[in-house]
């Protein structure tokens, strides 16, 4: 037992003292505090049939979290892939939801990038049966409806948004462009002012 901890009357493993000392630090800055909300993905969907004039479009059990989206620790925003339909979703002891958009065209953005960048709710890309989206939208919330997004200095062939993720104000992208050859552009959508900088082409 080193003089430490006989200085302060216990004996501490070192490979407890971390955990410890973490515990201390958190509950100091009232981490332990903090308490997630609930998700009851039930009460959820019960309450979202209720607010839908034809639910069959939902598809509940398609990855319901991937189209989940944190304003804040109270409020989410669920837009079902493949649909254009938005709900917004306050936590407090138990969830409420609100239907913010009721789309009748569907179908045009299976797997799209759901995000939220400076408070503003975006979808990017997706694809459909017969189709493929290259678009940004954002989700105008005194309107309750999406806008395009322009987006600058696009390859002006590109045809398929294969992958997309957002990092602080920089939304990574790699399209596939529309060639005789399979062929890749890799680049940079700069969400401040949104202006398309490709870093390699594959």
């Amino acid at each position: 037992m080193s003089n430490q901890q006989k200085a302060f009357g216990f004996i501490c493993p070192m490979k407890h003292l971390f955990s410890i000392t973490l515990f201390v630090f958190a509950s100091s800055i009232g981490v332990s505090s903090l308490v997630p909300p609930k998700i009851d993905t039930h009460d959820i969907h019960v309450q979202i049939k209720k607010l839908m004039r034809d639910d069959r479009s939902l598809r509940f059990d398609e990855g319901f979290f991937r189209s989940f989206v944190f304003l804040n620790d109270s409020v989410a925003y669920y837009n079902p892939n493949g649909t254009l339909h938005l709900f917004q979703i306050n936590f407090d002891s138990t969830a409420h939801v609100t239907l913010l958009r009721d789309a009748t065209y569907n179908g045009h953005n299976f797997n799209r990038n759901l995000f939220i960048h400076n408070q503003n709710l975006y979808s990017f890309g997706g694809s459909g049966l017969f189709n493929a989206n290259i678009q940004l939208i954002r989700f105008n919330f005194q309107i309750k409806e999406w806008y395009l997004t322009e987006i600058k200095e696009l390859p002006i062939n590109v045809s398929h948004v294969i992958n997309s993720w957002l990092d602080e104000n920089e939304l990574h992208v790699l399209y596939r462009l529309n060639e005789a050859e399979p062929t890749y552009s890799y680049g940079i959508i700069n969400m401040i002012d949104l202006t398309f900088r490709e870093v390699s082409r594959l």
